[in-house]
């Protein structure tokens, strides 16, 4: 099994409902997208760094250290495993789908105040990506908020994050 992952984001969406449409294209056994809506995001510079991982042992873990203190930091974790991953300390949950049994696609955030610090339990996996970016707060906005998050499933060995 080839796990992999990508993200992406929009500026300055139009307001209202909007589909996030992805397309897998080749040979897939499953296939995941996941988008997250948040308010107070700086149009100019969005996004800071993304911070990756991928692993077949131990838990997955990034420290995404150019988070201000009113950016909120999201992340995504793709897991092929017997068990479910575990949450880290200080993230809220935005999205969870499992798919066969053995794969599990996890999003969650984290304050850019608390210690930048976000990381899954991945328990007994098999392998896993993960990554995490810290979404920036417009100037002079308390903080980035969350929206909402959904999930879509279908095809394994390719996930496409959209948020």
């Amino acid at each position: 099994t080839q796990l992999q992952a990508a993200g992406a984001y929009w500026t300055a969406p139009t307001t209202g409902t909007l589909t996030v449409e992805n397309t897998a294209t080749g040979n897939h056994d499953e296939h995941a997208v996941g988008a997250i809506s948040f308010t107070g995001v700086d149009q100019t510079t969005p996004v800071g760094t993304a911070q990756t991982q991928t692993g077949t042992t131990g838990n997955a873990s990034v420290t995404v250290s150019d988070a201000g203190a009113d950016d909120l930091i999201v992340d995504f974790l793709y897991q092929y495993g017997i068990t479910a991953p575990t949450i880290g300390a200080d993230q809220t949950l935005q999205n969870t789908q499992t798919m066969s049994g053995i794969l599990f696609l996890r999003q969650s955030t984290q304050a850019g105040s608390a210690d930048d610090v976000m990381s899954w339990a991945t328990n007994t996996s098999i392998q896993w990506v993960y990554g995490a970016v810290a979404f920036k707060a417009t100037a002079g906005v308390a903080a980035v908020l969350p929206g909402h998050g959904h999930l879509l499933a279908g095809r394994r060995n390719r996930l496409i994050q959209d948020v």
